[in-house]
């Protein structure tokens, strides 16, 4: 049986569904309207950006990543706020805050300057990716880039959209990984509508403030405000989105970018899961072929596939109970997915997942349950809970303060200015980023190097 009939998929497709029936879309709007918006950012002046207020945050970042690989490198954390247009048809009008961090070494040298992150989602914290991928990028990015990173209107510490209570969250993550009855998928369909009705009404036309083409302008006011040039960039899956859509409305300031796991505008929904399904496929074989080649032997034995389909259906009879202190929920199909679903997304966080997998089939889904854990594992996210706590009131705005309006599409900015990189920051990726002869854009898309199958391109 392939795991991508059903259980690989559907759990991420609800919270697409809830994005998309609630008017919370990236893309929204008619040819002309994508025109209009694209002569709107090159044509008409822009205010000077918002200054960005630095602070050191060096003391609460470093206790947040001791004992993690690469958290004895001698890096400083700054944090930082700006201010940018709610609505950029009103670019002198209401603001809206951003979150920044920026990450710079202490061994820098011939600084080029600031390389700005994105770790996709949408909805993912590029504070957060900052952090993480300061303490694993190679050394001659580190020490010649300010790594910073931000999170994106309505994400994180950005005036966050919260719409969503936590026990629908938990729903979403338990959910059945695979219904295949007409039964089971109106009851799929049915709750992702509920979610979406209940973000609709929570913000009403504000949700249109939350779109791609917007967030790339802010991104070009942070350029500014870091006093770049032109922008040097890496993001991954959405944030590749994000990096060409950039590209189309600010050709002239792009420096270099380097788009990994490229995301196809062109793609509907239904192809995007299907592409997503097949490229988890392929990265879950990748991990059991790994698995099996270990010389201390394989936790989940010589067939992991068949392991987690055993382990899928225990955790269907009986959902499987967590020594988490303080931990009152159960790991269910779908609580195990959304684990190796996280887990798959880089080799450094598969010794975690097979032990989190292992330690579920004997009794305990500490590891795993509710998937945070591994999350947490991977690229530094959710490093920064305990600093959206203790800023979140300072970084907020009245839900119904933003007035919302819809981004274009970004049309074939992929095939204009994403580069071809290999995963992992290999020697193509830093002769992109300007580190091996010179800044230049290739210009075809991010899908080559060590993933040409085009089905990794959504592992992230």
């Amino acid at each position: 049986m392939r795991l991508h009939s059903g259980r690989l998929a559907v759990p991420s497709i609800l919270l697409a569904l809830s994005m998309v029936l609630a008017g919370c879309t990236s893309f929204a709007g008619s040819s002309s309207e994508e025109a209009a918006a694209t002569a709107t950012a090159t044509e008409a002046p822009e205010p000077e950006a918002a200054p960005i207020e630095w602070s050191d945050c060096n003391t609460q970042i470093q206790t947040l990543v001791a004992g993690r690989p690469g958290g004895d490198r001698n890096l400083s954390f700054e944090c930082g706020r700006t201010e940018v247009p709610i609505s950029y048809d009103e670019p002198e009008g209401a603001t809206l805050p951003l979150f920044l961090v920026r990450v710079v070494s202490g061994t820098q040298t011939d600084r080029i300057g600031s390389l700005v992150v994105n770790p996709g989602g949408p909805g993912a914290s590029g504070a957060d990716a900052a952090i993480g991928l300061a303490l694993t990028l190679p050394e001659e990015v580190v020490s010649r880039f300010d790594i910073v990173g931000f999170d994106p209107r309505g994400v994180g510490l950005s005036t966050p959209v919260e719409c969503i209570p936590d026990e629908r969250h938990e729903q979403m993550v338990a959910a059945d990984p695979r219904p295949v009855s007409e039964e089971d998928l109106d009851a799929t369909f049915a709750f992702a509508q509920e979610i979406a009705d209940g973000c609709a009404e929570e913000y009403g036309d504000a949700l249109g403030t939350f779109n791609t083409v917007d967030t790339a302008r802010d991104m070009d006011r942070l350029r500014e405000a870091l006093g770049d040039e032109q922008l040097t960039y890496l993001g991954y899956s959405y944030g590749t989105t994000l990096g060409s859509t950039y590209a189309e409305l600010f050709p002239d300031k792009v420096r270099a970018m380097v788009l990994d796991a490229a995301v196809d505008p062109g793609t509907d929904l239904r192809a995007n899961a299907e592409e997503r399904a097949a490229g988890l496929e392929a990265g879950f074989d990748a991990f059991a072929a790994n698995c099996v080649g270990l010389l201390a032997g394989c936790p989940l034995g010589p067939e992991p596939r068949q392991f987690l389909e055993q382990l899928l259906g225990q955790a269907d009879a009986t959902p499987i109970p967590s020594t988490e202190p303080g931990e009152t929920r159960q790991a269910t199909p779908g609580v195990v997915m959304t684990a190796v679903r996280a887990g798959l997304t880089g080799t450094e966080s598969w010794p975690q997942l097979a032990q989190a997998l292992a330690a579920a089939q004997a009794g305990d889904a500490k590891g795993c349950s509710p998937g945070r854990r591994l999350l947490r594992a991977t690229g530094g996210r959710h490093l920064l809970q305990p600093l959206r706590r203790e800023h979140r009131d300072q970084l907020r705005r009245p839900r119904r303060a933003v007035r919302g309006r819809r981004g274009p599409r970004p049309g074939g900015a992929v095939e204009r200015a994403v580069p071809a990189v290999r995963r992992g920051l290999g020697s193509r990726a830093l002769h992109l980023l300007g580190l091996g002869g010179g800044a230049d854009t290739a210009a075809r898309a991010g899908r080559g190097g060590q993933r040409a199958d085009p089905r990794h391109r959504h592992l992230r």
